[in-house]
């Protein structure tokens, strides 16, 4: 990846690679997909040689060492031993520290805690952008199911006056620093006090406290395992006409992040004629094929912040319409983000001559018509495709394949299949003109196979012009009357 042009110049320029936490449970799996052993010295090493220029380590823990600590004081003896006998390897070392050091003196000129540290009256600045979070929270969101087209059909109408909405929030403590105290990232309370903000009565809507009701996953869970402390989460749901679930990271390690699952293959007539809109605030990956079939809507949003949960409640009262495709595959409804970031086959791809720009006519000049331009051989033709769009109506990814096809007097006669890759959209080629004769362009970009023909007669010692074929749909076919008309009387001569 790092060779690779747009990398390249970056990286020449000092750009700075950080590693993703290297003691998450996706990298154990990566090396061990038994996940009984992990060596955290081989795994902080190939991240370097990967070209990682700072290594972060969390959770950083060797299957043989008895904590954190002891591990990563060996990977640092481990780093410093290669470091001495490798002269390779020291100099990836030198080279990463000058990288780190490079963009450290650009922000500190001089290293010493004042210039680290923010100053004060910056505190004035924090929580300031909540518009522009709005807007990033408000088009990230993406319905994962159903489709959009189907979605007025299976939920026609908001939470009316008269409904009766069930919350259920995965509660998860974390704390900031070592240090610092636990925090909820999100309280059990917190979705339906969003909504009670803005759409209760207070504000001029119809929803009222004393029809919603919020549990936690652990709430559920306790339910689930039948524990005396349990709350009546049963009346509840007889009574409810909505339940709303805010989804983070399905765990293991947390039995209660997995109380919802339970209950949908557990308990599934709890949810039945009910409306069950799912929000994931974390990645949307933890829900199966069957568990999304016995939802009404499944939402990813992707972030907890309060700007997400406004969205995921204008959602939910349909004020908003969800503002992205998804960006992560989701093996629960089938879709795969590498297909349906692959040109639609369904499209026709424009193609055309690459010609610069014509200049913008003055109001005092006359404009001059535009010459026809014509091509003989020895000559070079410049091409270009239209846009070309993906499955979910966007432009397709930058680098995305693209074929142009030329061909002389028959049709199977393949002359020259030239490769170029798109940029916003548009892949451009050029083709040398070194023989005469019918030639014929197309283009393709798999699975997309259709596209405009372009097409010019060569002759030997003269300039030809561009004929420009759109393809046209199949004719419908005249269908034969299924009644025999009548035949005209012969008249008799007199």
């Amino acid at each position: 990846i790092l060779q690779l042009p747009e990398f390249s110049t970056w990286r020449e320029s000092g750009g700075l690679l950080v590693s993703d936490n290297l003691g998450s449970a996706s990298v154990r799996r990566f090396f061990d997909p038994s996940n009984a052993s992990f060596d955290a010295r081989q795994v902080a090493r190939s991240a370097f040689l990967a070209g990682n220029d700072l290594l972060y380590v969390d959770n950083f823990v060797s299957s043989d060492d008895p904590d954190q600590f002891t591990t990563i004081t060996r990977t640092l003896d481990f780093f410093a031993q290669r470091y001495q006998q490798d002269a390779v390897f020291a100099q990836q070392v030198d080279a990463s520290v000058e990288r780190i050091l490079t963009l450290k003196f650009r922000l500190y000129p001089e290293f010493d805690l004042e210039q680290v540290l923010p100053v004060e009256s910056g505190l004035t600045e924090v929580n300031q952008g909540s518009g522009l979070v709005f807007d990033v929270a408000r088009q990230a969101a993406a319905l994962i199911s159903p489709a959009q087209t189907e979605l007025q059909a299976i939920l026609p109408s908001q939470p009316l006056a008269g409904d009766r909405i069930v919350f259920f929030t995965d509660v998860l403590a974390a704390r900031q620093c070592s240090n610092c105290v636990d925090r909820t990232t999100l309280s059990a309370l917190e979705l339906q006090e969003t909504i009670l903000r803005l759409y209760g009565t207070q504000t001029g809507g119809s929803i009222t406290r004393a029809r919603l009701t919020s549990y936690s996953f652990f709430d559920l869970m306790l339910y689930l395992n039948q524990n005396q402390d349990a709350p009546d989460i049963e009346g509840a749901l007889s009574m409810a006409n909505w339940v709303v679930v805010a989804l983070l990271d399905a765990d293991p390690a947390r039995p209660a992040s997995l109380a919802f699952q339970r209950m949908l293959s557990e308990h599934p007539e709890l949810l039945r004629n009910k409306n069950v809109v799912v929000f994931a605030f974390n990645a949307p990956y933890d829900l199966d094929a069957t568990d999304i079939t016995k939802l009404s809507a499944y939402y990813a949003m992707y972030s907890k912040g309060p700007e997400f949960l406004d969205v995921a409640a204008r959602l939910l009262f349909q004020d908003l319409s969800p503002g992205s495709a998804l960006p992560v595959s989701v093996p629960g409804i089938g879709y795969d983000l590498f297909t349906a970031t692959a040109p639609d086959p369904d499209q026709t791809i424009p193609l055309s001559l690459d010609l610069p720009e014509p200049e913008p006519a003055s109001e005092l000049v006359t404009p001059e018509p535009t010459p026809i331009p014509m091509f003989k051989i020895g000559e070079v033709l410049p091409l270009k495709t239209g846009i070309i769009y993906d499955h979910n109506g966007h432009i397709v990814p930058d680098g995305t394949v693209v074929r142009f096809v030329f061909t002389v007097g028959a049709e199977t006669d393949v002359v020259q299949t030239v490769e170029a890759t798109t940029q916003k959209g548009i892949a451009r080629a050029s083709y040398h003109i070194d023989r005469q004769g019918l030639l014929e362009i197309s283009v393709m970009s798999e699975p997309a196979y259709n596209s405009d023909r372009l097409r010019l007669d060569v002759a030997e010692d003269s300039g030809a012009v561009i004929t420009a074929i759109v393809p046209t749909t199949s004719p419908t076919p005249t269908l034969t009357p299924s009644v025999t008309p009548t035949p005209e009387p012969t008249p008799i001569p007199t």
